[in-house]
């Protein structure tokens, strides 16, 4: 189940024109593709405009500009959730 819940993330990031960062249970991506915002405006819309969360990875750096243009996401989750969540974020383009 791990790999497939990795595959629909890895494949949406790509679909949407995201790149991907190092991660653990969490997804760091880049979303210019989406969004003029940075992370952290962004990530105060998301939840309103999709129903989606992420977390703003400006918090994570010393220098908030390092980490303006990236929000982190949770992929510990069911696949159908997932799916869900990239549908929803499509949404956005």
């Amino acid at each position: 189940m791990r790999i497939t819940v990795i595959a629909i993330i890895v494949v949406a990031v790509f679909t949407l024109g995201m790149k991907l960062r190092r991660g653990t249970f969490f997804l760091t991506t880049d979303i210019t593709p989406l969004s003029d915002q940075d992370g952290h405006a962004f990530c105060l819309e998301l939840l309103d405009r999709c129903g989606a969360v992420a977390i703003p990875s400006s918090v994570f750096h010393n220098d908030k500009d390092a980490g303006r243009p990236y929000v982190r996401r949770l992929f510990s989750k069911r696949p159908e959730v997932l799916e869900e969540a990239v549908e929803r974020l499509g949404q956005l383009r």
